[in-house]
């Protein structure tokens, strides 16, 4: 009679009946590691593997044909289950566009070798004749830079852009030099990838002259980009003849409005002196707006209109969270001064206003008046703030700080001072004790001096800032101009801040220890 077998069952065959892993649930484990950890996590299993795939071919760039990344991109991209893996993808088509065009001037001209001079004439005319770089001859042979021919990067890049089925974020860079070559590709690139991505991209930034505006944004038109939440625009031209307000108007306004119901972010980076305010006059209710961010260059308040401006800020106050300003000063000299914050569309309140930055460069000291009046409006609701024009002293930063209370929301500041010293520190402990990040840029720090004459290795401030010990400041994370001071004080400047500051725990980006860590640089 034989023995029963009560031998349990093998590992194997239970591991057969677990349940695995869902892919979502790998990725959020994922997130917790480094990019370059995640890209070598191909061969634990096949979720991992397609997580690392997807962070391997993320980020997508062709651009120049001689780039090596470009020639990397165009070999690898044709491939369908690597395109359709890019979500953020950097286009810049003008130098394909360039070489596509003296290709086809040079097969014109070996096939008009027999025309007329009249017919020759006519055909130098569309030739490329600006002045180009003297190679001196030397010793050593010169090696030509090779490239994949123009005429077949062009089909590969129309078959990349055909299977980027799931790309999120786009970026058209063309030059103004550039747009000639690009208006005479007899087929537009993008006919194809606005079909393909058109539905799925969340984030276009286009970095193009208002020429090429038309026929880009124009083809998107056939297609619903439905889920378009950020949109970037250069306002620039190619030619000075054209006429932006028409392109501005005609193309681009309804462009905008056409995306109005999704939309969350919108950048506008004015080039040169180009009115808007007409277009956001017309600009309808953008319902989901957060954010603007507008750049543009300041002639005078009697020739830069910001009238549009505040029609903007009465339309989108109840939601606007991100308000981002800078005033490009177009000249060295403005022989009137003016307020520039009195203008009326800096009255407009902003009620949910949480993030507001403020570059205001290479102007007088006089149009910086109202700046701190028009932060304090939104003391209540700031989380940060950023300020970027001439080094602030002492005194101007008590103005601003006095009116924040202790409970304020306050958490990332970024400034510039003319002296970094103890008092500054203390100050802004005291008025902003929750702040969590600080990012402070100095011209000298201060009190200027030594204590330990002649030897001078002991600057006064690392002397004074010993005294501090400000541990209820719940300050995480300070960034800092780098001290411009031998090594020893250096070194003994750092000990005093990072001492007087214990619960800070990074400076400069770095560990307490790793921020201590200062070592001489020789020169060899």
């Amino acid at each position: 009679m034989s023995q029963p077998n009560f031998s349990q069952p093998s590992p194997i065959g239970r591991i057969k009946h677990m349940q695995e892993i869902p892919y979502d649930v790998w990725r959020c484990i994922t997130d917790f590691l480094s990019v370059e950890e995640v890209k070598r996590l191909y061969a634990v299993n096949r979720s991992l593997l397609n997580i690392s795939l997807d962070e391997r071919y993320r980020i997508a760039f062709i651009g120049s044909l001689f780039d090596k990344v470009t020639e990397k991109n165009l070999n690898r991209l044709i491939e369908p289950k690597i395109s359709s893996r890019v979500r953020e993808f950097t286009f810049n088509p003008g130098h394909l566009c360039k070489l596509l065009y003296e290709t086809r001037a040079n097969v014109h001209l070996k096939e008009t070798s027999e025309n007329t001079v009249t017919e020759l004439l006519d055909l130098f005319k569309s030739l490329d004749l600006s002045p180009r770089k003297v190679q001196i001859p030397s010793a050593q042979p010169i090696t030509s830079i090779s490239h994949m021919p123009a005429h077949l990067a062009y089909r590969n890049v129309l078959r990349i852009l055909k299977q980027m089925i799931c790309l999120t974020s786009l970026r058209i860079v063309l030059s103004r030099g550039e747009y000639r070559y690009f208006e005479q590709t007899p087929t537009s690139f993008f006919t194809i990838g606005w079909a393909t991505f058109g539905s799925n991209l969340r984030s276009l930034d286009l970095r193009i002259p208002l020429e090429a505006m038309e026929e880009v944004l124009s083809l998107s038109n056939r297609v619903t980009l439905t889920n378009l939440q950020n949109l970037s625009l250069q306002i620039i031209r190619a030619s000075l003849v054209t006429d932006a307000s028409v392109i501005l108007m005609e193309i681009i306004l309804p462009f905008i409005i056409a995306h109005r119901y999704t939309l969350h972010s919108l950048i506008l980076h004015i080039s040169e002196q180009i009115n808007l305010s007409p277009l956001l006059l017309r600009l309808e209710p953008i319902i989901s707006l957060q954010t603007l961010k507008l750049k543009q260059p300041f002639v005078g308040h009697d020739q830069t209109d910001l009238t549009g401006l505040k029609h903007f800020f009465q339309v989108h106050c109840s939601h606007l969270r991100h308000f981002h300003l800078d005033m490009v000063s177009t000249f060295v000299h403005y022989p009137t001064p003016y307020p520039f914050f009195a203008q009326s569309c800096f009255g407009i309140a902003l009620p949910k206003l949480r993030h507001l930055s403020i570059y205001f460069h290479k102007f007088p000291l006089q149009y910086s008046e109202g700046m701190i009046p028009y932060i304090l409006q939104f003391k209540t609701t700031l989380v940060s703030l950023e300020i970027s024009e001439h080094p602030w002293s002492l005194e101007r930063l008590k103005i601003l700080l006095k009116d924040f209370s202790a409970n304020s929301p306050l958490r990332e500041l970024k400034c510039s001072m003319s002296v970094l010293d103890p008092p500054v520190v203390e100050a802004l402990a005291t008025s902003l004790p929750s702040l969590d990040i600080l990012d402070i840029d100095f011209e000298r720090i201060g009190p200027e001096g030594y204590v330990d004459h002649p030897t001078n290795t002991t600057p006064l401030f690392a002397h004074e800032m010993c005294r501090l010990n400000i541990t209820t400041w719940r300050l995480r994370d300070l960034r800092i101009s780098s001290f411009q001071l031998a090594h020893v004080p250096r070194v003994k400047c750092k000990h005093a801040l990072v001492g007087a500051l214990p619960n800070v725990q990074k400076f400069c980006g770095l560990t307490r220890e790793e921020y201590l860590l200062d070592r001489i640089i020789r020169a060899f």
